[in-house]
């Protein structure tokens, strides 16, 4: 993937002034478009007894580098500590310390 100055490398925030349209491109390049928005209510409200995060996951993307899907399925699933933001590699930690 080309960096915003032309050539390989990361796309970090500063160098793309905010703008976001660059990423959002190249991850929707030649991949089908998420279709969360047609997905009735009456499924969003069955799914939620199982993911009852899904519904307001769905469609987005990481701000920032770090978090991964797996932390992110298990905040969809409510997993107690889990987190679509922060990296996850096992079960999350328990804020009670047990």
């Amino acid at each position: 993937m080309h960096g915003p100055r032309g050539g390989f490398g990361p796309w970090w925030a500063e160098a793309l002034d905010g703008r976001l349209d660059p990423i959002a491109e190249f991850i929707e390049r030649d991949r089908d478009p998420s279709r969360h928005a047609e997905v009735s209510e009456a499924t969003w409200e069955g799914a939620g007894a199982i993911l009852p995060g899904a519904h307001e996951l769905a469609g987005t993307f990481a701000e920032k580098s770090g978090p991964n899907c797996f932390g992110t399925v298990m905040a969809a699933a409510g997993a107690e500590g889990a987190t679509a933001t922060a990296w996850s590699s096992g079960r999350p930690a328990n804020p009670a310390g047990g």
